[in-house]
């Protein structure tokens, strides 16, 4: 079957072609000359539609309240410029370092309903109620026309925004009205916001550097106490005089230790020289020349002569020369004692002097280090110090100045014709809607007369 169906489509969709070339199908199809006809014929319907249309965009445009648009532009500037702190901290200034909030945040503030409702309550008093009709936020936000200048749109134009603000108002005193309080409160809100933030800022910023202040006088008091009670160059002289005093005893303990050599080889000759010396020497003394002729005068008797023999007198004497070795060995002796208590004082001396040396130059290294430590916090105290001191400045002129961070570079001015109701747009979108509502009743009304005929022929 589906065969079949696929041969006798073609057949079919070739006989309706060839029908419809010879006319078999002309009353099915729609004719520009019959839409034509119809459009003619159906004049005077769509004509009254138009004009119906027409009439009422007239009276809606003629019985519209008149609106008057008053505008401001304000600009923002920052409490304390980007490069004001670069300055003072002497950098290149940060291009994401600006104060400013993003644009979205201030054409949200422009718009909020608690603005909104303070400005109505501001220009709208009791007295102007039976006036004036009062909007709502709603509806002041419907007649307001909140836009940035295109240079305050781009990414990197954040310390030059400017922020224009148009209103509508059926009256043009309160249009300027409404501006004006409006931009006050605008101004009071921006300023509140960047004194919230300057404000938390500034106490941060003045905590933080008192802080560091007495952290750095600390600093400084420690560092000053320990130098005074750790006097370097004190330390420094006295270890120079210790070293020259070691210096001194050195040489002098090597030349005493030269001396010793000597010495005690000369006491050993001076005792060998002593051992071959006797200590006395023995003489044999006789009778003189001259007492023996004076016996000779004499009348001697045999016995006298006998005795004569015997007066030889043996004697003896101290040896000189053993003495001046004795006194030469007791003198060596001497030195040699008192050279060797000399040198073992002396080294005793160089022991004691070396360890006091020693335990200056600790002293020496300690107090360098540990000053070396006093005097880098102090430094980095004093960095931060300066730091948070530049900061604490730029806090404070921006504390100072929020409230003129908002600046009205044009004035609300009194408009003195109204603006521009669309009237002419009005007209033509009321004719156009017209003529299609028309031309379609047209239609309808034509294939409504159409089917009656046909019914009525058959």
């Amino acid at each position: 079957m589906e065969n079949d169906q696929k041969d006798h489509y073609p057949l079919d969709q070739d006989k309706r072609l060839y029908m419809n070339y010879n006319g078999e199908y002309d009353d099915n199809e729609i004719d520009i000359v019959d839409i034509l006809m119809i459009f003619w014929s159906k004049k005077f319907l769509i004509a009254a539609f138009v004009v119906v249309f027409a009439l009422v965009a007239l009276g809606y445009t003629t019985l519209m309240k008149p609106s008057y648009e008053s505008r401001t532009t304000l600009l923002f500037m920052p409490p304390v410029p980007a490069e004001m702190s670069a300055e003072m901290r002497k950098d290149s200034p940060q291009l994401n370092s600006s104060p400013l909030f993003p644009p979205d945040v201030y054409l949200s503030l422009a718009t909020a309903d608690d603005l909104l409702h303070d400005t109505i309550k501001a220009v709208y008093n009791e007295k102007s109620l039976s006036t004036y009709q009062v909007p709502t936020p709603e509806n002041l936000r419907e007649n307001m026309k909140v836009e940035l200048n295109k240079s305050s749109e781009k990414a990197d134009s954040a310390t030059k925004l400017t922020l224009t603000v148009r209103i509508k108002a059926s009256e043009p005193e309160i249009a300027v009205e409404l501006l004006n309080v409006w931009g006050k409160l605008f101004i009071q809100r921006n300023s509140d916001m960047f004194t919230d933030r300057t404000g938390a800022s500034y106490n941060y910023t003045k905590d933080s550097m008192v802080s560091i202040k007495n952290d750095l006088d600390k600093a400084e008091d420690s560092l000053v106490l320990y130098q005074k009670k750790n006097p370097v160059k004190v330390l420094e002289s006295k270890l120079n005089s210790m070293n020259t005093i070691y210096a001194n005893l050195l040489s002098k303990y090597d030349n005493e230790m030269l001396l010793l050599a000597p010495l005690e080889s000369s006491i050993k000759t001076t005792k060998k020289f002593i051992s071959l010396e006797p200590e006395k020497l023995s003489l044999s003394k006789g009778m003189s020349t001259e007492a023996v002729w004076n016996h000779l005068a004499k009348e001697l008797t045999p016995e006298e002569i006998k005795q004569l023999k015997n007066m030889n007198i043996d004697d003896e004497i101290l040896n000189n020369q053993n003495n001046v070795l004795k006194s030469r060995l007791y003198n060596d002796e001497i030195k040699l004692s008192s050279l060797r208590a000399s040198t073992t004082e002396t080294r005793k001396r160089i022991g004691s002097i070396r360890k006091e040396c020693e335990a200056t130059e600790a002293k020496i290294a300690e107090i360098y280090s540990k000053t070396g430590r006093l005097i880098t916090e102090r430094n980095s105290l004093k960095k931060s110090y300066l730091l948070f001191a530049d900061e604490y400045q730029v806090s404070k002129v921006a504390n100072a100045t929020a409230n003129n961070s908002v600046r009205v570079i044009e004035k609300p001015v009194l408009a003195t014709n109204p603006t521009s109701r669309g009237r002419l747009k009005i007209l033509l979108l009321a004719t156009l809607l017209g003529f299609f509502c028309g031309t379609a009743t047209a239609f309808l009304v034509h294939a409504v007369q159409s089917k009656k005929k046909e019914t009525a022929a058959a």
